[in-house]
C-alpha cells in the first residue's frame, strides 16, 4: 500500500489480516431505490450515517 498512513507495517498487516478474515464489517445506512433523493440529500448535508447504500 503505497502512500498509506499507518503506525508501522506490523499494525497494517494485522489490520489487513482482520479485514481478509471477515472480522471487519462495514457500517452502512441503506435506502430503498425509491428513496434515492433522500439518500443523496442526506449525503450532501453530511447527515448520512456511515456509508449510504441504495438497494435495488
Amino acid at each position: 500500500m503505497i502512500g498509506a498512513t499507518h503506525n508501522g507495517l506490523d499494525l497494517l498487516r494485522t489490520a489487513l489480516d482482520l479485514a481478509a478474515s471477515g472480522q471487519v464489517r462495514p457500517r452502512v445506512q441503506t435506502f430503498a431505490a425509491s428513496e434515492v433523493a433522500t439518500a443523496v440529500d442526506r449525503v450532501a448535508r453530511g447527515e448520512a450515517l456511515f456509508r449510504a447504500v441504495v438497494t435495488f
